[in-house]
């Protein structure tokens, strides 16, 4: 299954679930198990609710980014928060763990948005590592302070 523009274009690349692959390796590899189970989650669930709600409704750019909409970043971020408060309660997180989920949502959010015109690499790969670095670093901003 491949899109359109995966089969006419004339360059050597990586399809989606290339990237995929790619990315649940260097996520399962350098990340604790829950922050990874939760970047690839949110892959998974958030970037479809994105790209389904920004088709259906988006009308305003974010950011300027052609194909890129306020409705599905916003769409991005609930379903990113809805993961990570479900696995927070389900694994008993502590309240760091929401506020650095949250906050990581946000980024894996705009990361989203930023990937392919600004970051110029797939969005499959920056998302989950994106969450992840953000969560690391809250964490060990929490230690420190701990």
């Amino acid at each position: 299954m491949l899109r359109k523009h995966e089969l006419t274009s004339k360059k050597v690349f990586l399809n989606g679930a290339s990237w995929v692959f790619i990315s649940s390796v260097v996520t399962i590899y350098i990340f604790p198990k829950i922050t990874a189970i939760v970047a690839l989650t949110i892959l998974i669930i958030s970037d479809i609710c994105a790209a389904l709600v920004g088709r259906k409704y988006g009308k305003t750019r974010f950011l300027g980014i052609k194909k890129k909409s306020v409705e599905g970043t916003t769409a991005f971020f609930i379903s990113a928060v809805i993961v990570v408060c479900l696995y927070g309660i389900i694994f008993r997180m502590s309240f760091i763990y929401f506020i650095a989920g949250i906050f990581s949502a946000l980024i894996a959010a705009v990361t989203e948005a930023l990937s392919k015109k600004v970051l110029k690499t797939d969005d499959n790969l920056t998302i989950p590592i994106s969450f992840g670095i953000s969560m690391w670093f809250i964490n060990r901003i929490y230690m420190f302070f701990l």
